[in-house]
Parts: structure tokens; sequence; C-alpha cells
């Protein structure tokens, strides 16, 4: 189902281990019984995976990893997810591409999502432009999750709307180095940039419903000044009036250009 390349914290070289990640794991410790844990993990996870092992999850995961959740049946998006969070050691963080939609499905994906963002995991939501990915037009997101976060960033998470962010190709879209360069900056910054990035608290995604879609919390479009419609109306009459004494002083100038007549001619 999926590949994945690691680093172990026994052994001093690289190696590839290729299986099936949610049903099979390779990459284990303790004779086979636990998950070896990692300082950093990345991944881009195949999505909306339909046969990815529900039946073996929903008896309980051998290696611990519904701590959130069973995942639904057809999804296995927050599997992959959760997967990668128990491959994380205390310290641990986790670059991962997803589709947006883990960001605002309902049903068993919300209670994980919420459980997730109560146990303040998620440090950065990036939203990414269309068809930059091989297999899938569709708009990503990188989701970014730190078990040590920094004192400064505990219940808070950092928005960025990087959908513009993209050069425009035939076939496919890219991100170029300044592309990536804005949105690595704006991750280490941490702050609010207008229309591109948003530090939001832990409190306002809970008011939110846990949703964490992105554009909830960042605006990039141009707020509309509020209409004063009686205003409106009154500049409009004003107009209408000033037409009319326009026409009536028109007509008045051709009668006396005897173009038209007067009506009692």
């Amino acid at each position: 189902m999926a590949s994945t390349v690691a680093r172990s914290e026994w052994w001093e070289y690289w190696f590839i281990a290729i299986g099936d990640t949610l049903r099979d794991p390779r990459h284990l410790a303790g004779d086979g019984k636990a998950l070896m844990t990692f300082d950093r993990v990345i991944s881009e996870p195949p999505f909306n995976v339909r046969d990815w092992g529900f039946e073996e999850w929903s008896r309980g995961d051998v290696y611990g990893r519904i701590d959130y959740g069973v995942p639904p049946r057809l999804f296995a998006d927050f599997a992959f997810l959760e997967h990668f969070i128990s491959s994380l050691n205390g310290k641990g963080m986790l670059g991962a591409i997803l589709p947006t939609a883990v960001l605002f499905r309902g049903r068993s994906e919300a209670q994980i999502r919420k459980r997730i963002i109560q146990a303040d995991l998620i440090e950065a939501v990036i939203g990414l432009g269309p068809n930059l990915l091989y297999g899938s037009p569709a708009p990503a997101c990188l989701v970014i999750l730190n078990k040590a976060k920094s004192r400064e960033r505990r219940e808070k998470t950092l928005f960025v709307d990087a959908s513009e962010e993209c050069l425009k190709g035939t076939t496919r879209n890219t991100l170029s180095d300044e592309n990536v360069q804005r949105i690595a900056a704006a991750f280490h910054a941490f702050r609010n940039e207008d229309r591109f990035a948003r530090v939001v608290s832990q409190g306002e995604i809970e008011a939110n419903d846990y949703s964490l879609s992105i554009p909830r919390y960042v605006q990039t479009s141009q707020e509309e000044s509020a209409i004063d419609v009686a205003a409106e109306w009154r500049s409009l009459l004003k107009l209408i009036s000033e037409r009319n004494a326009a026409e009536d002083k028109l007509s008045e100038h051709i009668r006396r250009l005897c173009i038209i007549p007067d009506d009692d001619s």
C-alpha cells in the first residue's frame, strides 16, 4: 500500500521497507510488537484508500494506533495520520500531505480530528494549490504535527492559504523555490500575514466545531464595505432628478431651435 523511508534510532543506516503500512507495518521494535518511533516523519500517503484494513483496526489495532478513534470504513486518510502519530517519539514532528477533506469531513473523522486538536498536536495547516500532485488534480494540504510544541505555540495553530503559491503548468502545477521559501518563512515566523497566514487559538477552533477548513480562518479576498441602503437610495433619486432636469433643459433648447414645434402650434 505504501513504502516508507526512515532512519532507525538503533541502527546507523537508512533502509527502505515495502509493505502494507496499515495492515502489516515493517518499521517495528520490541521483537516486532511495537512501532519504531522517530524524530521526524514525512509522508504523502495515497488519498482516499477504501480497502485499508478497517476490519482489523475496528477489532483493536495491535500497535495501538487508535488512541484517537477508528477511521471510517471507506477512507484511510486518518488511519495513515494515526499511524504517523504513533510513529513519533516524544519530541517528534510530522509533515504529511493529505486531501483537504480531512480538515472538515464529519462523523467519525470529526471525532478523531477533535481529539487530535484537543491533544494540541497540530502546529500548522497549509493549504496548497490544485494539480500539484501526481495522480490527483485536487487541492491538497500540508499538516504539520508537533509532539513538543514550543511554549509560545501551545494551544495555537497556524493556518496558511498558499493556494496561489504555485507556477501554472500545461499538465501539472509546481512550486518554485520562491513559493517554498514564502511558505516556510510563514511557518517559522508563526504570525499573522494579511490574506496569507493567521495564528488561531484552540478556543476559536473549538468554537468552529473543530473544523480546520482554512477559509474559516484566513480571509483571502478584500472585505466589501457595508452598504448604506438609505444613502444609496437618496443618491439614486438625486441622479434621477438631475437626469430629468437635463432632459427638460435639452427639450427647451430644441424647441428654441424650432426643431420641435410648441404643442399649441
